[in-house]
């Protein structure tokens, strides 16, 4: 198991403390990739992060030196394309879909293979360092990349899908993925292309491999993943909740009587269920007897 003894009871692991620190500089770079990093510590504690950085510089002057001066929006896209999925022979992984590699940043780098949320972090990063702005949208299923403008200028928005090598989209492209993925039970919204937050792109990383360790039985690393979404959002008595059931079966009473508390804090005594409440007397019990 990743966690010691002193992290089970009710402590830190010190994964999250480094996931804590590369998502601080978020803010003052722009750039998601060491907190995407942060997130494969989970399987690589001896993760060489600045191996992966220099990738993406190196990548990043080697597509620059293709384009002329003045290059237009479209012209540094074909670039990224052209490097990205020709040369550098990046592909969407369906065969493995799941495979809880795809989630992470250093072995899509590796393997040239992930899903589309890590194909588009690779793809925005090296736009951004060649000066092309481009957004993260989360689709219903599927994640893209925009080419947003603001104002007037928002029907000359574009959407680009790194799963599919780079192909254009509009946002009837956008719906037709919607109605394909779902087969018309989902809506589509415009509020779909709304871009999202660098909290809400780890967010969902984080959620896809929850969702594979929970299959998995994982409880070690599903830990360590919730611990991550409290940094993201401490204020989430779901997550809270959900982390006090996995210390409960990993046998730390300490660390679930903590997350219990703090979630019935969110919550009205007369909303409390009687489970909630039972659980926190039991957990009390537990820690009692060792006493």
């Amino acid at each position: 198991m990743i966690e010691t003894a002193k992290t089970r009871l009710g402590e830190r692991s010190p994964i999250i403390d480094a996931f804590e620190e590369a998502v601080a500089k978020i803010d003052s770079d722009g750039s998601l990739v060491e907190a995407v990093l942060g997130i494969a510590l989970l399987e690589y504690p001896k993760l060489h992060k600045q191996k992966y950085l220099n990738w993406f510089e190196n990548r990043a002057d080697e597509i620059f030196g293709t384009l002329s001066p003045g290059a237009s929006v479209r012209e540094k896209i074909d670039a990224i394309n052209d490097k990205l999925f020709n040369d550098y022979c990046f592909n969407g992984n369906l065969q493995q879909y799941y495979d809880p590699r795809n989630s992470f940043l250093n072995e899509v780098i590796d393997r040239r293979l992930g899903i589309p949320i890590t194909l588009a972090i690779v793809y925005m990063e090296l736009a951004r360092r060649i000066g092309l702005s481009l957004r993260g949208i989360g689709l219903p299923g599927h994640f893209i990349v925009g080419c947003i403008n603001e104002g007037e200028q928002a029907a000359a928005n574009f959407y680009i899908d790194p799963f599919h090598n780079g192909r254009i989209l509009d946002s009837a492209d956008c719906a037709q993925i919607v109605e394909t993925l779902y087969d018309g039970r989902v809506p589509f919204q415009m509020d779909y292309l709304r871009p999202s937050s660098p909290t809400e792109i780890l967010i969902r990383i984080i959620n896809n491999l929850k969702s594979i360790y929970a299959n998995a039985k994982l409880n070690d690393k599903l830990l360590i993943l919730h611990g991550m979404l409290m940094v993201l959002d401490t204020e989430d008595p779901r997550t809270r909740y959900d982390r006090a059931i996995l210390r409960i079966e990993e046998g730390d009473a300490f660390g679930a009587l903590k997350d219990l508390e703090s979630y019935t804090d969110t919550i009205p005594e007369s909303l409390q269920s009687e489970e909630i409440k039972n659980l926190i007397r039991t957990c009390k019990i537990n820690l009692a007897s060792l006493n």
